[in-house]
């Protein structure tokens, strides 16, 4: 029998993992779900001066950015541009995935 351990294709455990969502609701949810893939080091913003501070500062795996942030004049499309347009060597190339919380028709 196949011990579901060896299953495992997407380990965080280890990971920085920067979570730009607009809401603490948003941040939870995410939470939760990546903690079953492992991880364990977040780092939390609900705003995107927060979240450029925590890139100049720290090391970061995975980002998962809400796209459009309402609560302000920048957004998540505004921050991944910036970010890839800075200097922040390896944060410039990390992988990040843009969530959207709803979606207008």
């Amino acid at each position: 029998m196949t011990d579901p351990k060896d299953l495992v294709r997407l380990n965080l455990k280890g990971g920085e993992v920067l979570l730009l969502q607009g809401t603490n609701l948003g941040v939870s949810v995410l939470t939760q779900i990546l903690s079953g893939f492992g991880a364990k080091q977040f780092h939390r913003c609900t705003n995107v001066k927060d979240a450029r501070t925590i890139v100049e500062q720290q090391t970061i795996d995975l980002m998962l950015i809400e796209g459009q942030l309402e609560a302000e004049g920048e957004d998540g499309y505004s921050f991944v541009k910036w970010l890839r347009n800075s200097d922040l060597v390896p944060n410039a190339f990390a992988p990040v995935l843009m969530t959207v919380a709803h979606a207008s028709a």
